[in-house]
């Protein structure tokens, strides 16, 4: 994404932040802190300037969190601008009151997640169509891991999975904290995590790494935690590491499960089981909001894997189930072009 796209969401917020208006007293309170505390002033100049230019460096889509700190400080030179008009002239004082009315009104709408169940429907989705003592491999942090994770350790759900990020999994701090969750799993592949973690070292110190090395020990690490705990543990990965890892797991059967794919080693036909799955109101959270990137890519993602469970239907002669999964998939998206097909097999 280029500086000058971050530049112009940055800009193009800001108004939106400090309720229009807001930016008058914004301006005054430039020159009134200057005035007043030249200490303050430069320091939430330097709040205001070094998260600008910091922030716009980043490629990702949703940068606007990013500029929290940049315009929590010029709220504060508005409030300063606020105080200023406010002791020039005491009868203002409840005029200021219409900074944040104009503020919720513009922003409230955009802001209302009261209908939203999409991350939380997913995960549940997820997990509850993992067998006990799973293992499930993912990448997909936005849709669910960070999700699963607060409800894993505050909420209590679903104690018993073990869930390994693969993207965390490239930062040096993660390894270590996978032992301290889940020291039995990890436990069977140490000498793997530490072949890996020395050569990841490298690569975050700057120093002369070997990609094609540091891949290849991350492929092993990973593929350690698969084959060491194969006989204990049901492990599963989602779609993502699938299409992004060929060699991760290639020489196990993939089976669509849920909103995950379970590892076997042999070719038999498993029954398909939709009883778990419930999304009615998955389907029906932000139905009208189409602009989100998350909100379309974390519904797509779901038609994607009910898709696949309908293909696997097909594959396995289970006509029922193919029908049954692909009329909950439409029901978050009757439209989409994969059911279609799916539904032109089908006949």
């Amino acid at each position: 994404m280029k500086i000058s796209v971050n530049i112009g969401k940055y800009f193009a917020a800001l108004p939106m932040q400090l309720g229009l208006i807001g930016l008058i007293p914004m301006l005054i309170g430039f020159y009134s802190t200057y005035k007043k505390s030249k200490q303050i002033f430069w320091f939430l100049t330097a709040l205001v300037l070094v998260c600008f230019f910091y922030s716009i460096n980043y490629s990702i889509h949703d940068i606007e969190s990013y500029f929290l700190t940049s315009y929590i400080a010029l709220i504060f030179f508005s409030a300063a601008g606020l105080k200023f008009l406010y002791e020039k002239n005491k009868k203002l004082l409840p005029l200021f009151a219409i900074i944040p009315i104009i503020s919720l009104v513009l922003n409230f709408e955009s802001n209302n997640n009261s209908s939203d169940y999409l991350v939380n429907d997913y995960t549940d989705n997820l997990v509850n169509n993992l067998e006990e003592d799973a293992i499930v491999i993912s990448s997909q942090w936005d849709y669910w891991c960070s999700a699963f994770w607060y409800k894993q350790k505050v909420e209590g759900l679903r104690k018993d999975v073990t869930l390994v990020e693969m993207e965390l999994l490239r930062r040096t701090w993660f390894g270590p904290q996978l032992n301290e969750w889940y020291p039995k799993v990890m436990g069977n592949s140490k000498q793997e995590m530490e072949a890996f973690l020395s050569e990841l070292e490298v690569f975050e110190s700057n120093g002369n790494y070997n990609p094609n090395l540091l891949q290849d020990r991350y492929e092993k690490l990973i593929n350690s935690i698969i084959d060491k705990n194969f006989d204990n543990h049901p492990i599963y990965l989602t779609l993502d590491v699938i299409e992004k890892e060929q060699n991760i797991a290639k020489n196990y059967e993939k089976i669509p499960v849920g909103f995950a794919f379970k590892l076997e080693k042999d070719k038999q036909t498993r029954q398909i089981d939709l009883s778990k799955i419930k999304l009615d109101r998955f389907a029906n959270s932000m139905k009208n909001n189409t602009s989100n990137h998350l909100i379309t890519g974390i519904k797509d993602i779901a038609v994607l894997n009910l898709v696949n469970i309908a293909r696997y239907g097909l594959f396995t002669n289970q006509i029922d189930k193919t029908k049954e999964a692909i009329n909950i998939a439409k029901k978050i998206n009757p439209k989409n072009e994969l059911i279609m097909q799916v539904e032109q097999q089908l006949k």
